[in-house]
C-alpha cells in the first residue's frame, strides 16, 4: 500500500441518499440539457421512422384434379408445385388487383406484400406491412381473397381448355369416320350359308326294322328233251 492509497483511504466517506439527491439538483442544467436531447431524439425518430405493423394471412392449398376423365394418383397431394404457387401469389395479377382494391400504388403494394412457404409444407402465408393494424391486416387479407380468385380463373381456363381439346379430337375422328364411309369403296355383302338343322343321330325305328314277308317267287321250269 502505497502513500496515494493511503491518502485515498483517508478522505473516503459514506455517501447517502440526501448526497444522490443533491447531486442532480446542483447540476440541472446538464440533466435538464440530457433529457432534452434524448426526447428530441426520440420524436425524430418517430416521425421520420413510422412504426410498422406486419399482418400474416395462412392459406392451405389442397390439389385438385384437372382432367374429369382420369383418377387422381396416390401422390397428389405431393403434386403441387409451391414455387409456382409462389410466383402467382407474387404476380402482376394479383399485385395489380390488390392495389386497386386497396387504392395504392402498385410498386408500394409490391414492396409491403411478401410471401413465404414453409419447407416441405402447402401452406403459403401472405405478410403485408402496413403503417397502421388495420391496414395491414386489410391488405394481408386482401392479397390472400386476390390470389384465391386469380387462381380459380386459371384453374376454369384449364378446364375449358381440356374440354375443348375432347371436343375438338371427337370432331376429327368423327370427320375422319365420315370420310372414310363417303372415300372408301363400298363392298359386298358377305352371303351367308343358310343354317342347317341339327343332324339328329341315325337310331332304327320300330317300323323299319320289321320286314315284310318274303315270297319265293318263281324260277325257269325245267323241261324235258324232245
Amino acid at each position: 500500500m502505497d502513500v496515494t492509497d493511503s491518502v485515498a483511504a483517508s478522505r473516503q466517506r459514506v455517501v447517502g441518499f440526501a448526497d444522490v439527491v443533491r447531486i442532480p439538483l446542483r447540476r440541472w442544467r446538464i440533466v435538464l440539457t440530457a433529457t432534452a436531447a434524448v426526447t428530441l431524439a426520440v420524436l425524430a425518430y418517430l416521425f421520420f421512422f413510422p412504426a410498422t405493423y406486419r399482418a400474416t394471412t395462412v392459406v392451405v392449398l389442397r390439389p385438385v384434379v384437372t382432367d374429369p376423365f382420369t383418377l387422381p394418383s396416390s401422390g397428389a397431394d405431393r403434386a403441387i408445385n409451391m414455387t409456382a404457387e409462389n410466383g402467382i401469389a407474387l404476380g402482376n395479377d394479383v399485385i395489380d388487383s390488390t392495389a386497386r382494391i386497396l387504392d395504392r400504388d402498385p410498386e408500394a403494394v409490391r414492396e409491403s406484400l411478401t410471401t413465404e412457404v414453409p419447407t416441405g409444407g402447402q401452406v403459403l402465408r401472405f405478410q403485408y406491412a402496413g403503417d397502421s393494424e388495420r391496414s395491414a391486416i386489410t391488405g394481408a387479407n386482401t392479397a390472400a381473397e386476390t390470389y384465391l380468385r386469380v387462381r380459380e380463373d386459371i384453374y376454369k381456363q384449364q378446364r375449358a381448355a381440356l374440354i375443348l381439346s375432347y371436343d375438338n379430337t371427337i370432331k376429327q375422328v368423327t370427320t375422319s369416320g365420315s370420310r372414310c364411309r363417303r372415300t372408301c369403296p363400298t363392298r359386298s355383302p358377305v352371303r351367308t350359308p343358310p343354317r342347317r338343322a341339327p343332324r339328329r343321330p341315325w337310331t332304327r325305328s320300330a317300323r323299319s326294322t320289321i320286314r315284310s314277308p318274303s315270297w319265293p317267287t318263281p324260277g325257269p321250269r325245267w323241261r324235258r328233251p324232245t
